[in-house]
């Protein structure tokens, strides 16, 4: 078989997965397409139906949430937690990160082009309705006829 690679897996310390749940569906889609659309994420899992139980408040819960799995360089993990804290309807969200530590060398170097590697101080000033506007500006350009 020729297309075996004998270098197919690599060990880093450059990439991480940052995991984030949501109460609301529609919120955590959103927030996936801006990480993606503005290079803080190469790609985001959207997971529905994701069952929670925890106590909050001197209370026993179990709620339904929708779980972000984020792939991005550990570089910017810290920008995505601001961003997500920013526009997170929790009070205290779930936001925990893991390094990624191995995997296939194509899919790591695939992360690297798709995130950028300096941070960007004005996407963290924006309000999410900005963020929206410019999104659905970036649709229009790509769905626009020729």
């Amino acid at each position: 078989m020729s297309d075996f690679k004998t270098n197919a897996a690599t060990t880093t310390n450059e990439f991480a997965m940052v995991q984030v749940s949501f109460g609301d569906e529609k919120q955590a889609a959103l927030i996936a397409r801006i990480l993606t659309n503005e290079r803080l994420a190469a790609c985001v899992h959207v997971v529905p139906n994701v069952t929670s139980y925890y106590n909050w408040n001197g209370k026993s819960c179990c709620d339904p949430e929708t779980l972000l799995k984020i792939k991005t360089r550990a570089s910017r993990v810290d920008d995505i937690i601001r961003l997500i804290r920013k526009h997170h309807h929790y009070d205290v969200p779930e936001i925990v990160s893991f390094p990624i530590q191995n995997g296939d060398a194509d899919y790591l170097k695939w992360i690297e082009s798709q995130v950028s590697a300096e941070p960007n101080p004005e996407l963290l000033a924006k309000t999410l309705d900005e963020l929206v506007a410019k999104l659905e500006d970036t649709n229009a350009e790509n769905n626009s006829p020729p």
